[in-house]
């Protein structure tokens, strides 16, 4: 496993939007002699991709990037049905007669209806390896295809990115408990709060705390409540 070195964080303005990806690049003379592949989005690269200990170029986690550079940089949020039409389109399927042909040896029937099943159903089988060469999945830096934010099985444009769903929320009762099950004092480790209020303005433990206050009357009779003796 090699290496990764983080890519610092680019101080060039970012580049202009470009529309969304679909491999639409094209070929171009680099060297003099040597011809190479420039994808539509190529301004973009240093903002989505970075290099190993040997220099060689790998697409950055989607779900590290900020919202506004992926949908910049070709990659907006999108339904399913458009994702995999700009597949198709990268593929040369999408129109004249080659139009619902497959791709990558996926019928129709087995293309994703998720986001979240791009990274199984189309990344890998696109690596070949019999589906099981996740690592060039991670890896990938061919960030012109529509599928490449979605080939770590998430969705980076999902409103609930970041957020953990298994975190137990607090309720805004939960200070007044706290104070009633520690006797009015606030539970060790947390901060102060006051006190529940009732309809009155007072404090839910006030009735309570003056009946407490109030002196004990005394179970000893008095002189005028005894009888008086007769001779």
């Amino acid at each position: 496993m090699s290496k990764v070195i983080p890519a610092p964080a680019p101080t060039q303005e970012p580049p202009k939007t470009v529309e969304p990806v679909a491999c639409r690049g094209r070929m171009i003379v680099r060297e003099e002699r040597h011809a190479g592949y420039q994808p539509e989005n190529h301004e973009w690269r240093a903002w989505l991709c970075e290099r190993d200990a040997k220099c060689k170029l790998i697409g950055k986690d989607p779900m590290t990037l900020p919202l506004d550079v992926l949908t910049a940089s070709g990659h907006p949020s999108a339904r399913t049905s458009a994702v995999i039409f700009r597949l198709r389109v990268a593929h040369g399927v999408a129109t004249g007669e080659a139009r619902g042909d497959s791709f990558l040896g996926l019928q129709p029937e087995d293309l994703p209806k998720r986001l979240t099943a791009i990274r199984e159903t189309i990344c890998l089988a696109c690596t070949g390896e019999n589906n099981l060469n996740a690592w060039e999945v991670r890896r990938c830096a061919v960030y012109d295809c529509p599928a490449w934010p979605f080939r770590m099985g998430h969705n980076p444009h999902n409103p609930q990115r970041g957020v953990n769903r298994f975190q137990k929320a607090v309720s805004p009762a939960e200070p007044c408990r706290q104070r009633f099950q520690t006797g009015g004092a606030a539970a060790p480790g947390t901060d102060l709060a006051p006190p529940c209020q009732t309809g009155t303005g007072q404090s839910a433990s006030a009735p309570a705390r003056q009946l407490a206050s109030a002196p004990a009357a005394s179970s000893t009779p008095t002189a005028s409540d005894q009888e008086p003796e007769h001779g």
